[in-house]
């Protein structure tokens, strides 16, 4: 009863916690030396990256991210919650690429990173990669396409704040999946349909 009424209206944990209760069992691997993380300007390795199946985490100011940035990419600002929202988001196994404004932006990330035992930023780019990327042809997203997107009336809504913040604010027939649980859950996401 204690408990139950201690974690009563506490946010959900980051799965991340789970990983940090066996490291402080058993203790880290040495700290990766985040000043030896490798700054790249090659597409050829930013595609061999992503074929691999890195994340590719953008880690540049909001308002950059928002003026342009390559579809796909996860777009955690560094800040105060940076630590946490990668723990929600990025699996422990995955291989991470950052784009980062400057080299001590990617190494902070790095570091805040290796904190709670990520460990797997394998390299770094500029925001240089963005022209190079596009050169290639790829087109970039933009604030504008962000703004023009009309929701469709069948539209899937998915409700990603957190099960308190939903309590008594329910968005009718949304998919109520909180940021947090959005790598383990993506199963639930519908498929084929507009998401909103």
């Amino acid at each position: 009863k204690f408990v139950e009424e201690v974690l009563a209206g506490q946010p959900e944990p980051p799965f991340y916690f789970k990983m940090m209760k066996h490291l402080n069992k058993v203790g880290p691997d040495p700290r990766p030396a985040v000043d030896a993380l490798p700054r790249s300007s090659s597409l050829a390795e930013f595609e061999a990256a992503r074929e691999r199946g890195a994340v590719v985490l953008d880690v540049r100011p909001s308002a950059m991210y928002l003026r342009e940035h390559i579809r796909g990419s996860l777009h955690i600002p560094i800040y105060a919650m940076f630590a946490q929202y990668v723990g929600w988001l990025v699996d422990f196994q995955d291989e991470v690429i950052l784009i980062a404004s400057d080299e001590a932006s990617a190494k902070q990330a790095a570091t805040y990173m290796a904190y709670i035992g990520w460990d797997r930023a394998t390299m770094w780019f500029g925001e240089d990669i963005l022209r190079t990327y596009e050169r290639a042809g790829h087109e970039l997203v933009t604030t504008a396409d962000l703004q023009a997107c009309d929701v469709p009336k069948d539209a899937v809504w998915i409700d990603v704040r957190g099960r308190n913040e939903r309590l008594g604010q329910n968005i009718p027939d949304a998919v109520g999946i909180t940021l947090g649980e959005m790598v383990v859950r993506k199963d639930e996401i519908p498929q084929g349909k507009r998401l909103a």
